[in-house]
């Protein structure tokens, strides 16, 4: 089912380096501080998407709890099911949350059965659970290419204020942006390096994904507006150019990119 219930009150959602392309046409992409810093990766920050500015409400989610984005993160598409590590964050257990309604001891049209009548999984659950063990992947690539970033300096905090229909001024805390003079800093080797993990990749689609924070005027009464040194008025899009030159050509390739890309550096949003 397309149905997302157990997503209604997200404001944000776990996106993963595979995805940033495609979530950026529709989603603000942003960071936000790891709460976990015992985790088996130890980076500083997560990559998400930004659902909605409405407290406990996914913007995305109509009525009926279908996703209307062009595409659904894969993080919803594994759940209720999730590879977490045990103690010595050494072997992976794949879990599921026993309190999810997406489970029923009914046996209709509607539902999977998740293993045979030999006890062994099933079509439904293979797929499944192919799924997980490639969205476990792109974590470990995402993550690793977020600590590059991280260590060259490039997160600064994304300062985004809502103005309410009383206009009083709320700042929005907790969300993280990559910094665009840091990038322009950087010299060859650093770029290759954010170059072989993805990183411009990532950084570029989070540079374009920022202006859809403003479609969520269609979801809130408040408006959209800009500090001085906010949005820039650039001639298009961002088209990420695949690189097939040589190393020396990767400056060049940068400054191409930053001179097209959609960068919104501060928001104030009312």
């Amino acid at each position: 089912t397309s149905q997302l219930k157990w997503a209604v009150n997200d404001n944000i959602c776990d996106l993963f380096i595979d995805e940033v392309m495609i979530c950026s046409n529709f989603l603000p992409l942003a960071f936000i501080q790891n709460n976990n810093p015992e985790s088996k990766d130890e980076i500083k920050y997560k990559l998400i998407g930004l659902c909605g500015l409405i407290k406990n409400k996914n913007a995305f989610l109509n009525e009926k709890m279908v996703w209307t984005g062009n595409y659904i993160p894969a993080i919803y598409r594994t759940y209720p099911f999730k590879i977490l590590y045990d103690k010595d964050n050494r072997k992976k257990i794949i879990c599921f949350d026993r309190s999810s309604e997406l489970f029923t001891e009914e046996n209709d049209n509607n539902s999977f059965a998740l293993f045979d009548k030999d006890g062994k999984a099933s079509e439904f659950l293979e797929k499944k659970l192919e799924l997980i063990i490639s969205l476990e992947n792109s974590i470990i690539r995402t993550n690793s290419a977020i600590k590059i970033i991280t260590d060259l300096n490039l997160i600064e905090e994304w300062n985004i204020k809502l103005k309410t229909a009383e206009n009083k001024v709320v700042p929005l805390h907790g969300l993280f942006q990559v910094k665009r003079d840091g990038i322009q800093n950087l010299n060859k080797d650093e770029l290759f390096k954010l170059k072989e993990c993805n990183g411009l990749e990532l950084i570029y689609s989070h540079f374009c994904s920022q202006r859809n924070i403003h479609s969520f005027n269609n979801n809130i009464k408040h408006d959209i507006i800009k500090n001085d040194d906010g949005l820039r008025n650039l001639r298009k899009e961002v088209q990420i150019r695949q690189e097939n030159e040589k190393i020396k050509e990767v400056d060049d390739l940068v400054k191409n990119l930053l001179n097209d890309v959609w960068l919104i550096n501060k928001f104030v949003i009312i």
